[in-house]
């Protein structure tokens, strides 16, 4: 490769990194910070048992039903703040930016995440979650 090749393409490169840092950023735009969860109301609707379900549309808070009672979590990943989703077929959280994996009680089960998912303390009002 000749030096003009090279330089071109370090200049394209450099320029291509550049413009998608930004794009780093974007989940955490997506999900609100953790102090934004208090005093969330969220109506539980129908969930069955064994089920986990997300929120409210841009709720960071993923409500599940088991043997237990109700479960709620912070659906933030504790690798690096993503938002994770509810796989029913294989009934885990899983992270779409780094492929975390959390079991149906939040207990890591894959990396790079080292720390579960937050249970958020919560009480029941009228059908709805509250979020303490």
């Amino acid at each position: 490769m000749d030096r003009r090749r090279f330089l071109d393409t370090l200049l394209w490169t450099s320029l291509a990194g550049t413009a998608l840092v930004p794009l780093c950023a974007v989940p955490f735009y997506l999900v609100p910070p953790a102090g934004a969860l208090r005093g969330k109301r969220i109506n539980l609707g129908r969930i069955p048992p064994g089920e986990m379900r997300k929120g409210q549309s841009g709720a960071r808070v993923v409500i599940g039903i088991n043997d237990g009672g109700v479960r709620v979590f912070d659906a933030a990943c504790t690798h690096d703040g993503c938002p994770v989703k509810w796989v029913s077929a294989t009934r885990h959280f899983e992270c779409d930016c780094h492929g975390a994996k959390f079991d149906a009680n939040g207990k890591v089960t894959k990396g790079p995440a080292k720390e579960p998912l937050a249970v958020l303390n919560h009480r029941e009002e009228n059908g709805e979650v509250v979020v303490e």
